[in-house]
């Protein structure tokens, strides 16, 4: 797809015009319910986005930040006649802060966090096709007799195997 150029202004004034794209708004996001996304950053088969427990999953349809490949759609046609390309849309702030959250294998007990950074530079998978976390985040099953525990606890996990109670630093030997 050829993009458009445009001054700094312009850009903003897009992004205020449509104010939040999504993956649902892309050319490879399927609209077909159970059919899968043709997605390249990821395998939907194996990896999902994350999504709300009370939600079923959509294909990250909502996702709002989107990959490098997004390409606007037939439905989202303004959007198509004034897409500046995502380089343009983001800014590299945007491209670099934070995590984005996955599933892995079906296991939507355990969410999964990659660095943005790493997604924008689609090194979000090592060579043997698993993903590169800085994040793990799941319950675990406890005495109800526990600190502030109503039989479970949230905890976080880092890439070398250090376990901590959920949004502290506090080392969880359970």
């Amino acid at each position: 797809m050829e993009f458009k150029r445009y001054s700094p202004e312009e850009i903003e004034e897009i992004r205020d015009a449509w104010c939040v794209i999504s993956c649902g708004d892309c050319v490879h996001f399927s609209f077909k319910i159970g059919a899968e996304a043709t997605c390249p950053m990821i395998d939907h088969e194996h990896i999902k986005f994350y999504h709300p427990y009370f939600k079923s999953y959509d294909n990250g349809e909502f996702m709002n930040l989107v990959c490098p490949k997004f390409e606007p759609n037939s439905i989202a046609k303004w959007l198509r006649e004034h897409w500046c390309g995502v380089d343009a849309y983001y800014t590299d702030k945007e491209k670099t802060k934070g995590n984005i959250s996955f599933f892995v294998d079906g296991d939507e007990d355990t969410i999964y966090q990659v660095p943005v950074a790493l997604w924008w530079r689609g090194e979000h998978m090592d060579s043997q096709g698993n993903l590169r976390w800085v994040l793990k985040t799941y319950m675990k099953r406890v005495r109800k007799s526990e600190k502030n525990s109503l039989g479970w606890v949230l905890l976080d996990e880092r890439p070398d195997g250090t376990v901590y109670r959920h949004g502290t630093q506090e080392v969880w030997n359970g």
